[in-house]
């Protein structure tokens, strides 16, 4: 992933303010416009091809797709059929937000393929609908990168200025953070369409 910048910057987090963000509007209340805030974060991008020569670091085992171009003319070059991570937990967050009980039945209505009535079919060996078992799938996964990472950043408390001296937290801090808009960028030149 050379090509990536790899430094770390300063991002302040949004606090709680009691308003709603491009990515959190009521779908009700903004149609597509926060999906397409989403589709632009590289959430629906189509796969890359690691090349072949790379293949070895990412741990690969027999039953991940390799890509031939004699096999399958469409290939840019040999490799692995891949997805970053990063995207894969934008998905799951958007998913989630999607189920909401504000925003569920705007999406099952909308046709949206991940609501619509196919995803209600009972499926694996809990015999579930599978639109269960994608969210559970991502509240685990988002569960496993939390503890993964085990943020040690502190949230202090703060006293409002409501004339009722409540106490918030404070979420308004600083990360250090990688730079999302150059491996988008990266992303987007690889992805294979």
């Amino acid at each position: 992933m050379s090509g990536i910048d790899r430094a770390y910057h300063s991002e302040t987090f949004n606090n709680f303010d009691f308003n709603l963000t491009g990515y959190t509007a009521r779908a009700i209340d903004v149609g597509d416009e926060v999906e397409k805030n989403w589709a632009d974060l590289g959430i629906y991008s189509a796969p890359i091809v690691v090349p072949m020569d790379q293949v070895p670091q990412y741990d690969p085992d027999h039953s991940h797709i390799l890509l031939y171009p004699e096999l399958n003319p469409a290939a840019p070059y040999a490799g692995m059929t891949a997805k970053v991570q990063v995207l894969h937990y934008l998905h799951c967050v958007n998913f989630l937000r999607q189920g909401l009980w504000y925003n569920v039945d705007y999406y099952r209505s909308s046709g949206h393929p991940m609501w619509d009535s196919s995803q209600d079919v009972p499926t694996g060996p809990l015999n579930l609908p599978l639109v269960e078992l994608h969210t559970a799938h991502c509240v685990d996964q988002l569960r496993q990168l939390v503890m993964c990472n085990v943020d040690l950043g502190i949230v202090p408390f703060l006293e409002t200025n409501d004339g009722a001296h409540s106490v918030v937290l404070d979420f308004s801090r600083k990360k250090q953070c990688r730079n999302f808009d150059s491996f988008l960028a990266w992303y987007r030149e690889r992805a294979w369409e």
